[in-house]
Parts: C-alpha cells; sequence; structure tokens
C-alpha cells in the first residue's frame, strides 16, 4: 500500500532522505514500548546500566553523524549538550532507548517531534561517555 503524505514537503523528506542509500543505514534499536513518563524525565537519555528492554528492531532508517553541534543554552550559564547523530524515523520511540550502530551504543537523548507538519520524529542521539560516541 503506498505512503499516503500530509503535504508535498512530506513527500520530499520520504522520498529524499528515506530513499537515499547516503543517509539510510542499518542499526538495531532497544526501547521499552510502555515507558513512563518518569522513564523520561529531563536526564534525557543517559544511559541505565541494568536497563532491561522489551523490543528490539532492526532498521534501515537515516541515521547521520550530526555535522553541526547543536547547543542548549538553559538560563544563566547554560549548558552544551552536543550530539553524535541524528536519527530521522517516522515511528515514535521513548527516550532512553538504544541504538546499536556500526559497534558504537548511543542513547536517545532529545526527542524534536515533526509528525504534524512533515510525518518525521527526530531524535538526537550521544554516546555513553563525554557526549561522544564509544565503542560498544
Amino acid at each position: 500500500m503506498p505512503r499516503r503524505y500530509k503535504n508535498k514537503d512530506a513527500y520530499v523528506i520520504d522520498k529524499n532522505i528515506f530513499n537515499n542509500d547516503r543517509t539510510c543505514n542499518n542499526f538495531t534499536v532497544s526501547y521499552n514500548e510502555h515507558a513512563t513518563s518518569s522513564d523520561q524525565s529531563s536526564t534525557g537519555g543517559m544511559f541505565v546500566s541494568n536497563n532491561v528492554f522489551d523490543n528490539s528492531k532492526d532498521l534501515y532508517e537515516p541515521l547521520v553523524p550530526d555535522t553541526s553541534p547543536i547547543v542548549l543554552q538553559q538560563g544563566l550559564g547554560g549548558t552544551n549538550d552536543s550530539y553524535s547523530y541524528v536519527w530521522i524515523s517516522h515511528d515514535k520511540y521513548p527516550m532512553k532507548s538504544i541504538v546499536d550502530f556500526d559497534g558504537m551504543r548511543l542513547s536517545v537523548h532529545k526527542i524534536e517531534d515533526y509528525k504534524k507538519h512533515f510525518d518525521i520524529y527526530l531524535y538526537y542521539l550521544q554516546g555513553e561517555s563525554d557526549n561522544n560516541a564509544v565503542p560498544s
């Protein structure tokens, strides 16, 4: 069944990003289907050592290095959060989901919801240590 698009922009994103071997990669995401809001607290997607996941999926979706570091200023003095990768998906996954990609283990640290406009979610991923991707 062909995909239905909300608007022309959603079609362009799907055609140019999701059907592009330069942006799409094979990876595995592990997550808890029924994550509670406390599981998705402001601590972001930081790793929990004994985290047990009830779901795992092998995906082929856009997962690209974040070439322009995203800086979040939080009040006076602020903090800088940089992300190793940005994952673009049509499906919703919870914070703290783990992405295993190319020998690295990454965690969802921030989610931007563009479902209403472009039928996508942006997931900002960080590695386990020092805000960098690390080998798993």
